[in-house]
């Protein structure tokens, strides 16, 4: 059973820093025509598992054997992280605080193939308060590539939660089955659209109106609640939240020492890294 480590060394942290989210595989890319000689190991033995994983998918199990167990759990997360659709609801439920065994129940995955998916791609989970690092290598390059209904949806799930994260990532694939859902799709649907037209940029006049309208649409929502005088539900108050937060703010740097809650970045109780299998 895979578990998390408590403390993360400098090194690695800045590691992350420089390279994203996915810093463990382009870490383990950059010498997989070479013998390991990296200190990682010391801190992070992590690395080398997916550097030998990556060797074997390359060159065959006499350059890099692991063990089946831990080969599947790398296939299954790489099966994740190319199918875009599924990366993106997975993006959406980690950046919304979702824990690995929600997760893993929500998409019916197996929970160590959510962690190693989480190690070796998208390893942000005790970094979420970094918003500028955050912004930098996961929201901004959906927005340059022109994928700014991803970034609104990410941009909102790391501002609304959980439940918002839920919603979100069911939002094309579960149609509303009565009026309360209609109404939360609704909501976020003009929710995304207010974030696509506040973040890209106008090209005409016919642009900042859709923006003034979008703006318009949800001061009315506003209202409408203040007139009902109903107390605030707790999807409403997710929803605010992420609404009143839409552009990110002067955040605080990646820390160079985690927190005492859990990181995600497997690491197992016994090494699988060698196949006793492929020894001589």
């Amino acid at each position: 059973m895979f578990r998390y480590p408590w403390y993360r060394h400098p090194f690695v942290e800045a590691t992350r820093h420089r390279l994203g989210p996915a810093w463990r595989w382009k870490l383990a890319g950059e010498s997989l025509d070479e013998e390991w000689t990296s200190s990682f190991d010391r801190v992070d033995r992590y690395v080398r598992w997916v550097w030998l994983y990556r060797r074997q998918v390359l060159f065959g199990p006499d350059f890099g054997a692991v063990t089946d167990e831990f080969w599947n759990l790398c296939q299954g997360a790489e099966s994740i992280q190319v199918v875009r659709s599924i990366r993106e609801e997975m993006m959406l439920m980690v950046l919304g605080e979702c824990l690995p065994p929600e997760i893993a129940d929500w998409y019916g995955f197996d929970e160590n193939v959510v962690r190693v998916w989480e190690g070796t791609y998208f390893d942000v989970r005790d970094g979420l308060r970094a918003t500028d690092w955050l912004n930098a290598h996961i929201i901004e390059p959906e927005r340059q590539v022109g994928n700014l209904r991803c970034a609104a949806k990410l941009s909102l799930a790391l501002r609304g939660g959980p439940e918002i994260a839920k919603r979100l990532s069911k939002m094309e694939s579960s149609p509303p089955t009565d009026d309360t859902q209609r109404r939360q799709v609704e909501e976020l649907e003009l929710a995304v659209n207010s974030w696509i037209a506040v973040n890209q940029p106008f090209r005409s006049e016919k642009d900042m109106q859709q923006m003034l309208r979008y703006k318009q649409q949800l001061d009315d929502i506003e209202h409408q609640a203040e007139a009902a005088r109903e107390p605030e539900s707790e999807n409403e108050r997710y929803l605010r939240e992420a609404l009143e937060k839409f552009q990110f703010q002067v955040g605080n740097p990646l820390p160079f020492w985690s927190s005492p809650d859990p990181p995600i970045g497997p690491v197992a109780e016994t090494d699988p890294a060698v196949d006793r299998t492929n020894q001589g």
